[in-house]
């Protein structure tokens, strides 16, 4: 069941319009409907998918060959375009995490209006309402979800978009394993020789990236990346909250008032740090604002990097394919091949639903990353003969 705010609701019930068929340009239209506008995004997946090569002897972005060989280019190369369409479905997530934790916060502050009242004394006093049965908790533990699922969603496309970066500029990372934090770590546009390959092509995205982490609000994006990594990877922090009283209501007979009451979360102001470590450092551990204005301004910030840092790879690309050469893909970008299985773990009822490839149905995207991966019909037996 969908639970969203009625306004929400409305903007999604809208008719997409009429250009929008297809399953890609559907998934166009509903992240305008959302309000996620990516043009920059989709501009470069778009040329990427153009690059997708499937002529005999060459296979993944046919305009790398040789390099790096022709395995490393189909995988780095499939990877490369479906990281960069991942921006676009993780920043989509986001915004419905935000929108559904908007609508559990709103059951939340319905069920504690009345934990301010006032006593007889006439003074207000704070009596939290009891949780008797699980339908009382779940708005808050709903609301939670969403904040959690909210900061995975932004720095998973965070991530993609470094991706983007190490695909598209031939950065000799590892590609499968991009993070955005240790990429702006790593490397500096203001160290590049500006006469280099590196220099002319690298340094306007890596410019361009550093200003947007701290655009307008500094330090937002590695305080959204370390606020996912605590989330994801660490033990949760105490989340502190306080209880706002928002309107002075009065009973039906208009004798008692009573105060209208909602829950203000406050975001961590130091997420890396643990709370022991914030609290005895003397600091506010909290931002002074609610996550209702940190979560879509952190958002926005984030279409609006991806957008601008997209936008000048598609420039980068035009240059490399131009003149392949000047920067040749690296090897290192994905050192094992090939890879082992990374598991063995068959399920938890192997053999109950029998894997038939005929059975499966897939869009014309599908059918053309397994053409330029060289796995359609007998061509699939040439891997074993690929550099």
């Amino acid at each position: 069941m969908v639970r969203m705010r009625t306004e929400d609701l409305r903007r999604l019930e809208q008719q997409y319009p009429k250009t929008s068929g297809g399953s890609r340009s559907s998934a166009n239209a509903f992240a305008e409907a959302l309000g996620v506008h990516v043009p920059g995004v989709r501009a470069l997946a778009a040329e990427l998918w153009g690059d997708l090569d499937d002529t005999e002897g060459l296979f993944g972005i046919g305009w790398w060959f040789p390099e790096p060989g022709t395995q490393r280019r189909i995988l780095i190369g499939d990877y490369l375009v479906m990281a960069t369409e991942s921006i676009e479905t993780n920043l989509i997530e986001a915004q419905l995490h935000y929108l559904e934790a908007l609508s559990a916060w709103d059951r939340e502050n319905d069920f504690i209006a009345r934990s301010v009242d006032y006593g007889d004394n006439g003074l207000a006093q704070v009596a939290m309402p009891p949780r008797t049965r699980g339908l009382d908790d779940l708005p808050r533990l709903l609301r939670d979800l969403h904040i959690v699922g909210f900061f995975r969603a932004v720095g998973s496309a965070l991530d993609c978009l470094a991706a983007s970066l190490i695909g598209a500029l031939a950065i000799p990372k590892r590609i499968q394993r991009a993070d955005l934090g240790g990429l702006r770590t790593s490397l500096s546009w203001k160290n590049l020789d500006p006469g280099s390959p590196e220099g002319q092509l690298w340094s306007p995205s890596l410019e361009a990236l550093e200003v947007h982490a701290d655009k307008d609000h500094p330090g937002w994006m590695a305080w959204a990346l370390d606020y996912r990594n605590t989330l994801v990877h660490r033990a949760r922090p105490v989340q502190l909250s306080s209880l706002l009283p928002r309107q002075t209501l009065h009973r039906h007979d208009r004798s008692v008032p009573f105060i209208r009451t909602e829950e203000i979360v406050l975001g961590p102001r130091d997420p890396r740090r643990s709370d022991i470590e914030v609290l005895q450092s003397g600091e506010s551990p909290v931002l002074t604002e609610d996550l209702k204005i940190t979560m879509p301004c952190v958002l926005e910030r984030t279409i609006d990097a991806c957008n601008t840092v997209s936008r000048l790879l598609v420039d980068a690309r035009v240059a490399r394919r131009a003149s392949p050469s000047l920067l040749p893909q690296p090897r290192s970008q994905w050192p094992d091949v090939p890879s082992a299985p990374s598991s063995r773990f068959e399920g938890c009822r192997p053999g109950s639903e029998p894997f038939n490839p005929a059975m499966f149905t897939s869009g014309p995207d599908v059918v053309k990353r397994l053409a330029a991966a060289s796995l359609f019909g007998t061509a699939a037996k040439d891997w074993l003969s690929f550099d």
